[in-house]
């Protein structure tokens, strides 16, 4: 079953991790939505631990996402909070448990076209069966506020990039993708985007389900019934 085309439901909570009381509930919403839809349940919860996932498991959750977000020679740039060990040993914990595994990263935070290579040769590590590339959006108040914004053509050539390398995988527009004009989206798409985060992200305006619908058909793809 899908939800006008929408196949994959996601939870997705912030801060380091979700515990507790707050996992718990999360669990119920999975056995919810398990034994009353046909949804592909995901989840964005964090740097967990394997007794942590082992409960999303059983809940009915099949795929986990935690991105690597940069380079592994950029990371200490942009994340004091945790470290890219971190990151790598949650995803896997995550796969030995049997969950598909989603893993990506953000471009346009400063880092040099060699290192967004270095971020697309450390993902073949993961093997992810999807890859979100997320582009900055500078948000006033932040360290990354000033950051000049990344030119449409270095986003087609790491789209093309991550494609080359990951030829198999999901790869997907994410946050940020709102700033590129529709030609570059559908420019994005023929170089091998074929798949979206449909709504609204964290902190930033998302797509709507019936513009990517017809933004997928444009750019020559059957739109997922």
């Amino acid at each position: 079953m899908s939800v006008r085309g929408v196949k994959r439901f996601c939870q997705v909570t912030s801060g380091r991790k979700v515990s507790g009381k707050a996992l718990e509930q999360l669990c119920a919403n999975y056995r919810e939505l398990r034994e009353h839809t046909n949804l592909f349940l995901c989840g964005s919860l964090g740097l967990l631990g394997r007794e942590e996932l082992q409960q999303l498991w059983d809940a009915g959750m099949r795929r986990y996402h935690c991105n690597l977000e940069t380079a592994p020679s950029y990371f200490g740039e942009v994340c004091t909070t945790h470290t890219l060990e971190e990151k790598l040993q949650t995803l896997r914990w995550a796969r030995e448990i049997g969950f598909e595994l989603c893993s990506g990263g953000i471009i346009g935070m400063g880092e040099t076209r060699r290192q967004r290579i270095e971020l697309a040769l450390a993902l073949r590590e993961v093997r992810p069966d999807s890859i979100p590339i997320n582009i900055l959006c500078p948000i006033p108040g932040t360290p990354l506020a000033d950051t000049p914004p990344i030119a449409d053509a270095e986003i087609l050539l790491t789209v093309a990039l991550f494609r080359f390398l990951h030829p198999k995988a999901e790869l997907r527009f994410a946050g940020g993708r709102k700033r590129l004009s529709r030609e570059v989206q559908l420019k994005a798409m023929q170089i091998g985007i074929n798949a979206a985060v449909v709504g609204d992200l964290l902190t930033t305006v998302g797509s709507k389900i019936d513009e990517d619908r017809q933004l997928a058909s444009d750019a020559g793809y059957a739109p997922a019934r």
